[in-house]
């Protein structure tokens, strides 16, 4: 009798930097009950992969779920997957990261839970050809992509119910597609309709191998999915409708498939994620909206189904476009790799440098994890505190390197940092790392305090996603209310408060420090906020001329633009020139700027200079400004405070959390205004508006002749609460 082979396939993941308590309540209500359901139905085969993230924090919180997971590969229910222990987009990370963060996992698995896995789970299904080298080097023999995957590469539906081999410069690797059906079918369909399913496909094909490999997360931590699949029974009837079926609907595991079915054929398929990944990975909101439209239009028009495989998104590298932000972390993950790799090239290394370097190469795979750097209907790239996780690791990373570096007192460098053919500037010492980007702005777009491990300037430019038009039509969800039906495991239209199309902010410049303006003279603190002002100069986002300078155990970096300000269609000639002063054993910057007038004519400037920090809450009573001469209310002094103080000589940011301050000091006293930088985006809960750092922007009127000059002083302390 014709039967289906069925391979249960879970992927369980928490990214590094989340919340403790976001761990505990994804154990509670999806991991342990999943796998407390297999002890009762152990004929139901399941394979499953849990990242190293994962089963590190059972091992020191929930032992109690390594023990059931061993029982259960034990028994020979339970098909462990390993795959790269921080679960980072292979892609990006380099080889030598590739096979160390798999061959890690694989033996983390193999000593504490007893098992040798055979295949990996990739993470987000971003596959590249030139992985199966890396994945094959690191002892892999398959592993599992989506449908569309193969239908990108021209096979059809029909084609799609067995396993494919390809190769790399001779290196095989088993390829088993995901079906796409199921993805929707389980765990949201009904069970008759899941058994209708299974059943027509054994009519229709030979013995079909079907394949299911989807997040755990769905069985309970998606939104409604806890009440779905549990409250109501969904996933226990549909284990019995396994149970019962097994005659006919056999579950399996990926290794049994392979040891007793040969496979379809061989086949090469292009770079490609899911589908929707590709939606989100394009580079417009416009691209987004169109790709949308005419998928919408496909999927309506039964006789356009067959060639819906031939419409493709984007490219998941070009996220590394889409937002700066993470084009520098992952440059400076890359640069960090690069200087192990240099490290470990040292015959000289002793047993103590070796195990420095193992542990900075663990903070550097961690901070690989890919959560941060990408953005879909999970908060990503958008969640400050993920973010940051980020750069808190390469940061412990470089502080190994720097203590391993007996000569390091103060570095710097002129390079191409970011990869976009120009260069950047680098400076660093034992205390910060500061990069400048004179190609756009001359400002500072990464300022790290080391003892905190912190980057100050992880702030988000502000801008247009293609799902920002749904926000004005987002219903806000009170807490406990039921979705409604039509919405059910969308997470598209929820919102977590009224009104928030009142927040959509596009900058027309990346955000970072010591951004210089000319503002018209009514420009408004809100006008400014919502980045809707008049700009008068020609400054703030135009490259500007660098020069370096190193004398003894200081170094200097000098930026000068020849620019303007406009005025009715005429430009007045203005100069700005800006030297920032390093010391090797300071966490200071001291801070020359110059105005000069190019013109004959005396003219009026109202300018001003931006820095923008993050204390990653906007509402901790534990990060507060505090400004000479005022004293601020409770509010008031709140990361995410706006206002106006006239006279300021020095303001400082204050972080107990992270226990660091900012302080700025200038010669000259100016107009402070302070507004929080917040964007809204999209998560599986709906939209939402997070705090991404704060914007200070000082100002003087300038009556400018010849040339005007401002000194300021910048420092970055470990914060000592007053006793």
């Amino acid at each position: 009798m014709n039967h289906v082979s069925f391979i249960f396939c879970l992927h369980n993941h928490q990214p590094e930097g989340n919340f403790d308590e976001v761990f505990a309540d994804a154990t509670e209500k999806a991991y342990l009950p999943f796998l407390r359901l297999m002890e009762r139905y152990p004929a139901v085969k399941v394979s499953m992969h849990n990242t190293g993230i994962l089963l590190g924090w059972f091992e020191r919180n929930r032992p109690e779920v390594l023990e059931l997971l061993r029982a259960l590969v034990k028994r020979g229910q339970l098909e462990l997957l390993s795959g790269a222990y921080h679960e980072p987009i292979l892609p990006i990370i380099p080889d030598r990261d590739k096979v160390g963060q798999i061959r890690k996992l694989t033996t983390y698995v193999e000593r504490n839970l007893g098992y040798q896995p055979r295949g990996m789970w990739l993470a987000e299904r971003i596959w590249e050809q030139g992985l199966v080298k890396p994945m094959a080097e690191a002892d892999m023999e398959f592993t599992v992509l989506d449908d569309s995957h193969f239908l990108y590469a021209g096979l059809r539906e029909e084609d799609l119910y067995g396993y494919y081999v390809t190769e790399e410069q001779g290196k095989p690797m088993v390829l088993f597609p995901i079906n796409k059906d199921l993805r929707y079918l389980i765990p949201f369909g009904t069970i008759e309709k899941n058994l209708e399913y299974f059943g027509r496909l054994r009519d229709e094909q030979n013995n079909p191998l079907l394949v299911y490999a989807d997040d755990g997360e769905k069985f309970g931590i998606w939104p409604d999915t806890f009440d779905h699949v549990w409250n109501s029974g969904w996933l226990e009837r549909f284990f019995q409708m396994l149970d019962e079926n097994k005659e006919w609907l056999k579950t399996t595991h990926f290794g049994d498939v392979l040891d007793i079915e040969y496979p379809q054929g061989r086949v090469y398929i292009p770079s490609a994620s899911y589908a929707e990944m590709m939606h989100w990975a394009l580079p417009s909101a416009e691209a987004y909206r169109d790709y949308q439209h005419i998928d919408t239009k496909m999927k309506r028009d039964p006789g356009m189904h067959r060639y819906r495989q031939f419409l493709r998104g984007g490219f998941w590298r070009n996220f590394l476009v889409k937002y700066p932000e993470v084009n520098t972390m992952h440059k400076k993950m890359l640069r960090i790799s690069q200087r192990i790799a240099d490290a470990e090239l040292d015959d000289t290394s002793g047993k103590e440098t070796v195990l420095d370097l193992q542990q900075a190469k663990d903070y550097l795979w961690a901070a690989q994890c890919n959560c941060a750097y990408w953005h879909g209907v999970f908060g990503g790239v958008y969640l400050p505190h993920i973010r940051s996780e980020v750069f808190r690791n390469l940061i412990k990373a470089e502080k190994l390197l720097d203590e391993l570096d007996d000569n390091l007192k103060l570095r710097m460098s002129e390079e191409d940092f970011d990869l976009d053919g120009k260069d950047e500037i680098v400076v660093e010492n034992r205390l910060i790392g500061a990069i400048f980007d004179p190609g756009d702005g001359g400002k500072l777009i990464e300022l790290d305090f080391k003892p905190s491990t912190v980057n100050v300037s992880d702030v988000l430019t502000r801008k247009e996603e293609g799902y920002h038009e749904d926000v004005s039509r987002a219903f806000v969800k009170a807490q406990g209310e039921k979705t409604p039906e039509s919405e059910k495991f969308s997470g598209k239209t929820a919102a977590k408060e009224a009104h928030l199309e009142r927040y959509l902010i596009y900058d027309w410049y990346r955000k970072g420090s010591f951004i210089d303006h000319i503002l018209g003279e009514d420009v408004t603190i809100e006008e400014f906020a919502r980045a809707q002002f008049n700009e008068l100069g020609d400054f703030a986002n135009q490259p500007y001329l660098p020069a370096v300078r190193r004398y003894g155990e200081f170094a200097g970096v000098t930026l000068h633009r020849n620019g303007g300000r406009w005025l009715d269609g005429a430009k007045h000639s203005v100069g700005i020139t800006k030297t920032f002063t390093f010391n090797a054993g300071s966490s200071e910057m001291d801070i020359l700027y110059r105005l000069d007038n190019y013109e004959a004519e005396p003219v009026r400037l109202r300018f001003g200079i931006e820095m923008n920090y993050t204390l990653f809450s906007g509402t901790g009573f534990d990060r507060y400004y505090d400004i000479e001469g005022v004293k601020l209310g409770d509010e008031e002094k709140k990361p995410n405070s706006q206002g106006i103080v006239e006279g300021v000589n020095w303001f400082s940011l204050k972080d107990e959390w992270d226990n660091f301050v900012i302080y700025t000091e200038c010669d000259k006293a100016a107009e402070m205004w302070r507004t929080p930088l917040e964007s809204v985006s999209k998560s599986e809960d709906g939209f939402e508006r997070t705090y991404q750092g704060s914007t200070v922007l000082l100002l003087w009127d300038v009556l400018l002749k010849d040339s005007w000059t401002l000194t300021l002083k910048h420092a970055i302390s470990e914060h000592h609460s007053e006793q």
